[in-house]
């Protein structure tokens, strides 16, 4: 297992530090607090425990998904209620008044099919959720697409790290800008198929 986990990409300090969880008993508090902040204020990624805990095999792929998932969706709620609350000063603030026609002709139109393809991608998804909040979007299904992007995404990782060890994640992490590319691309497409 330590030859397993040697040969995973290097991590940073603090990733290096909450990786060590682990293979302690608290390991699922670490990984519903780091799931709930990375959908709120963290960007340290739930992979960094969802791998090594994966790895020890205590947990199946759909098991640990589903925690980590449910945390993320409980970090957006808190997002979004947050986001909608101080709507008008996050719109002053961040100067998102013109963001907002594009989100509310474009992204809104297909609220649940873009949370979940926003959510799939490592790429952060939360400011969605922030804007989500601020404009009022339908509550339930943003939260629905967070979970089911969040799930999928998870689970994949969850299940390469189960059944093909360091190797797998290695080969994830090596081609992993092609994937996200060719997720941006679709998402481009998609909008374009939309304005058109």
């Amino acid at each position: 297992m330590e030859q397993e986990l040697n040969n995973l990409p290097k991590l940073n300090k603090i990733e290096r530090w909450l990786s060590q969880f682990a293979s302690s008993k608290h390991k699922l508090v670490v990984l519903f607090i780091v799931s709930f902040l990375e959908q709120s204020i963290s960007p340290i990624l739930p992979d960094v425990l969802i791998i090594p805990i994966s790895l020890y095999k205590k947990y199946s792929a759909i098991y640990i998904a589903a925690f980590a998932s449910v945390a993320s969706t409980f970090g957006a709620m808190l997002t979004y209620l947050i986001s909608k609350l101080y709507s008008e000063s996050i719109l002053n603030f961040f100067s998102l008044n013109s963001f907002l026609e594009v989100f509310n002709t474009v992204y809104a139109k297909n609220l649940l099919l873009n949370t979940f393809i926003a959510s799939l991608t490592p790429i952060p998804d939360k400011i969605f959720t922030v804007i989500g909040g601020t404009v009022s979007a339908n509550f339930y299904i943003l939260m629905l697409g967070i979970f089911a992007g969040k799930f999928l995404r998870y689970y994949i990782i969850a299940y390469i790290a189960e059944n093909y060890g360091a190797q797998g994640i290695n080969s994830i992490k090596k081609y992993r800008h092609y994937f996200t590319l060719a997720i941006v691309l679709v998402i481009i497409i998609y909008i374009i198929s939309i304005a058109l």
